[in-house]
């Protein structure tokens, strides 16, 4: 019985984009409320998207670079009236960026853009990824982004790649998908209002009645009388 059971189990595929840019993920058998909250298919960020995530995150990247890259050079200069050279301030940027993209890829996959923008960082089976993946990736990144600036990784990216992927995530063996919020947040949100004492509104409808009908006997009773 055990080996017909073993037999009985089908193995996950490898998860694959289609022509109209769905990424097919295997569900995991985690049981029922499990199968329910992943989703079996992941559509792949759109082109658009990811450019428009970019430049948002080019934004924040400017707080960053002020206050972990500016701030701290200008407190060494005057304090120790040294100025560092060029290698040293790039490797305090290069190491500076880099804990910040691979922190936060590591931990869920976004970025402070990529949660606005709802995209999200997966490997190509549609799993988080590893710190080996993080860490390759952001060391692409750089030359990558030099490509896309000059124009060639934007030909590249929308041309050539079959999947519409940057380079270094094709590379990296990484994907940028589309993650929308989940539609049941509104409901989490109700449920703890009722958990809280607030009561829902057909629970208010049918006090709002009860008082109403009994100003109604009391009227009848002062008739009467």
């Amino acid at each position: 019985m055990a080996r017909n059971q073993s037999r009985s189990r089908p193995t996950p595929a490898p998860a694959r984009a289609d022509r109209s840019g769905r990424l097919a993920i295997p569900l995991r058998p985690a049981g029922i409320a499990a199968a329910m909250s992943t989703r079996s298919v992941v559509e792949l960020a759109s082109l658009r998207r990811r450019l428009a995530c970019l430049l948002y995150e080019s934004l924040l990247l400017l707080g960053i670079f002020a206050a972990g890259f500016l701030l701290p050079q200008v407190i060494f200069g005057m304090l120790a009236n040294l100025a560092l050279p060029g290698w040293v301030l790039w490797l305090h940027l290069f190491v500076l960026f880099g804990i910040y993209f691979v922190w936060l890829w590591r931990r869920n996959g976004q970025t402070l853009a990529m949660q606005t923008w709802q995209l999200q960082l997966v490997t190509q089976e549609g799993k988080p990824p590893t710190l080996a993946q993080c860490l390759l990736r952001y060391a692409l990144a750089w030359p990558a982004m030099l490509l896309l600036g000059s124009g060639l990784g934007l030909i590249w990216t929308a041309f050539i790649d079959r999947d519409r992927q940057f380079p270094h995530d094709r590379l990296a063996g990484t994907r940028i998908v589309f993650n929308p919020r989940a539609p049941g947040s509104r409901l989490s949100v109700r449920s703890k209002s009722v958990a809280g004492g607030v009561k829902p509104a057909a629970g208010r409808r049918k006090q709002a009645r009860e008082p109403r009908s009994r100003l109604r006997g009391k009227t009848i009773n002062s008739c009467q009388t």
